[in-house]
């Protein structure tokens, strides 16, 4: 099937170059970069920085004489949302609607466009033409983005009308390039951590810590879990496992189920799962650190909680920031720990010696407490303890905080985003273009690059 394939490619491509060949001239589309930065994660940033420029040239080679009527470059972008009633889940009306409601809207992003009309001069002859263009994209456009719900999308398309003799009839000859734009931070990125405390039955206090607010997919992105035991020369407690789930929660004002609740799609991906010894844990330890490095990827396997199974594989999809066009994909991240208290454990030797044990907590400034001994400050959550056989059970720790996921190219843009007023290395002969004298004179002056408005 393959090889099938190539030949039907190889024919296209003797066929598209024969064409080429007895075509009166040739239109190319030329562009510094299909990847338009947009800079900024809230609206606030949205405003206060400068909207990004789309900047490049149509350049058109003339081998015979054409006449030439117009010449326009467009840039649009559009939303296409997926609308669709859905039933009860798992009824037998939710499978027979639930191709028979889709319905696809599409509503218009942006729409500009540069035209150069000619239809007072009779031909051009033979030469080397370049038009030169620019496009601002709004700050507050939509990032390019594609799931089964939405889909946003932005294209470049130039379009020339011309009459070729003897027929002399209308022709148009069209160019495209897709353009994404990329979300990316406004600024370098900085230390701005996450970080949450808590004391478990005065036997241990957790800390948990994500690297930044910000993550960046098929990047490393470190988490820390720090137990500190409240008593180091008697082990209290035990921990058997840490994990760490990806939520991700995609939710459309515009699908809504049979009883009108707005359609909500959470899925749950395990990026870590250790299992710990429980005997690995020595005693005199003043902490027990856990250095997590994740990767998220693009693709993974949706994790059923119930279960405890993994199903197939879905895409993990950057977060969307579009929420007033009706459509919203956020994330969060959760890490737990399962523990459970010893046997062992006396309650009354613990509180008799929790003072002397304060020291050891690196913590500082802790506080004492008649009742309870040491509580250390920041520890948003205290966990009492139980009686009866029930309080050796296990106990699962948790600790989510919602993060920005951003794609992979949007870290390549992040430290240092390309400005769009200096040339690459692709560009460069675009560049020379712009400055050069045409080979052959004409009656057509192309318009200056100052001369273009917006």
């Amino acid at each position: 099937m393959k090889i099938w394939e190539s030949i039907v490619n190889k024919i296209g491509e003797l066929y598209q170059e024969l064409d080429n060949n007895h075509s009166p001239f040739r239109l190319e589309l030329s562009i510094i970069s299909r990847n338009v930065y947009q800079k900024g994660l809230s609206e606030s940033e949205f405003k206060e920085t400068t909207p990004p420029i789309l900047r490049g040239q149509v350049t058109l080679h003339v081998y015979k004489p054409i006449e030439m009527l117009n010449l326009s470059v467009r840039f649009f972008g559009k939303q296409i949302d997926t609308v669709q009633e859905s039933g009860e889940e798992g009824s037998f009306e939710s499978l027979e609607r639930r191709f028979s409601c889709q319905k696809k809207r599409c509503s218009v992003l942006i729409d500009q466009l540069h035209n150069w009309d000619y239809r007072s001069h009779t031909s051009i002859y033979p030469g080397t033409y370049t038009f030169p263009f620019e496009f601002i994209a709004d700050s507050l456009l939509p990032e390019s983005f594609q799931c089964k719900h939405v889909s946003v999308y932005y294209k470049l398309e130039s379009t020339l009308l011309y009459l070729y003799p003897p027929s002399s009839c209308l022709k148009a000859a069209t160019k495209s390039e897709n353009i994404k734009l990329i979300r990316c931070l406004s600024d370098t990125l900085f230390n701005d951590s996450i970080i949450a405390t808590g004391n478990w039955r005065n036997l241990l206090i957790y800390e948990f810590s994500f690297q930044n607010k910000v993550a960046f997919q098929n990047t490393p992105y470190l988490s820390i879990l720090r137990i500190y035991p409240i008593d180091k020369n008697a082990l209290n407690f035990s921990l058997h496992s840490i994990s760490l789930i990806l939520i991700q929660t995609q939710s459309s004002d515009k699908i809504r189920t049979k009883r009108g609740r707005q359609y909500t799609d959470v899925n749950k991906f395990l990026l870590y799962k250790r299992h710990i010894n429980p005997f690995s844990m020595n005693c005199n330890t003043d902490v027990y650190t856990y250095d997590i490095e994740l990767n998220i990827p693009s693709v993974a396997h949706n994790f059923k909680e119930k279960q405890y199974q993994q199903t197939e594989k879905k895409v993990i999809y950057p977060t969307f920031f579009s929420d007033n066009h009706g459509f919203v994909n956020t994330h969060s991240l959760r890490i737990t720990i399962e523990v459970s208290e010893n046997a062992k454990t006396k309650r009354s030797s613990s509180r008799a010696n929790r003072s002397s044990r304060s020291s050891s907590i690196s913590i500082s400034n802790p506080k004492m407490s008649e009742s309870d001994g040491v509580t250390p400050p920041n520890c948003a959550t205290f966990h009492e303890r139980k009686e009866g056989a029930s309080r050796f059970k296990k106990i699962e720790l948790s600790f989510s905080a919602p993060i920005i996921l951003l794609s992979h190219d949007s870290m390549k843009a992040s430290a240092s985003p390309p400005s769009y007023s200096n040339s690459s290395s692709n560009f460069s002969t675009l560049r020379s273009m712009e400055n050069s004298v045409f080979s052959f004179k004409s009656p057509i002056s192309p318009p200056l690059y100052n001369d273009i408005t917006i």
